[in-house]
């Protein structure tokens, strides 16, 4: 395969992966309470004062943090900006999201099928960003335009 080819499509493929991350984070700004609410109550544990839609003050913190590590996790894979620190960022993330918050062991045999169906298609974005942590973002990134940091004793 050519390698200009292969950049194209390694670019493809970072803003397809990517872009869902900034699209949930974006959404999930929208549908703040609700969010929370579902964060509240897959984690019934949580302590905090129950706010409005049974959310506490954990359930939004951590919303909050979920966020943020999507929008510059996403971000930084789209433009291949640091896109390996923005890969780590999403693994971190998304493993522990996908194991509790889809728990399909755990719920109804009726909540089943959809739980999942989300579970492997968190499984297949977490693979889609551990080949940009192993290879990088290819030739056509934003990390390019930035200077190299030298080692000692480089000129």
């Amino acid at each position: 395969m050519a390698p200009l080819f292969q950049h194209i499509i390694t670019l493809i493929a970072r803003m397809m992966i990517g872009l869902y991350f900034i699209v949930t984070g974006a959404l999930s700004i929208a549908d703040w309470n609700g969010k929370a609410g579902n964060i509240a109550a897959k984690l019934g544990f949580l302590e905090g004062t129950i706010g409005e839609a049974g959310t506490t003050a954990t359930s939004h913190t951590l919303l909050a943090i979920a966020i943020g590590v999507a929008l510059i996790g996403g971000l930084s894979v789209v433009i291949g900006l640091r896109a390996r620190v923005g890969a780590v960022l999403l693994i971190i993330f998304l493993a522990p999201a996908t194991i509790i918050m889809h728990n399909f062991w755990a719920v109804s045999a009726g909540q089943m099928q959809g739980e999942v169906l989300i579970f492997l298609k968190n499984v297949a974005l977490l693979g889609g960003v551990l080949m940009v942590l192993a290879f990088g973002p290819g030739g056509l990134s934003a990390d390019l335009i930035l200077p190299r940091r030298r080692q000692m004793g480089q000129f």
